[in-house]
């Protein structure tokens, strides 16, 4: 999906899924162009709250959502967008 920021891209993990249970991953140079060297998992926020809310200039990250869906707004100075993210097969690389 092509995204009005341009530093940034929704891409399509790998989904298996089977009667005893789903599994979605991502792998360096079939999906993410870099190794992760750190993860983070946020959950339990309540619907009013807001995370994150700041930006970094020399990082890449891949944002996957693995329950529930979130609105993420991108902006790079000169343009912003707004994506939802709501299935564990779909990262948003920012």
């Amino acid at each position: 999906m092509k995204l009005k920021v341009p530093s940034v891209r929704l891409i399509q993990l790998t989904l298996i899924a089977q009667s005893r249970g789903s599994l979605s991953y991502g792998q360096y140079d079939e999906h993410l162009p870099f190794v992760p060297l750190r993860y983070f998992i946020v959950f339990d926020v309540p619907r009013e709250e807001v995370r994150g809310n700041h930006a970094h200039r020399r990082v890449m990250q891949a944002l996957v959502c693995v329950k529930g869906s979130l609105t993420v707004t991108l902006d790079d100075g000169s343009r912003r967008a707004r994506v939802l993210v709501g299935r564990p097969a779909l990262a948003l690389l920012i």
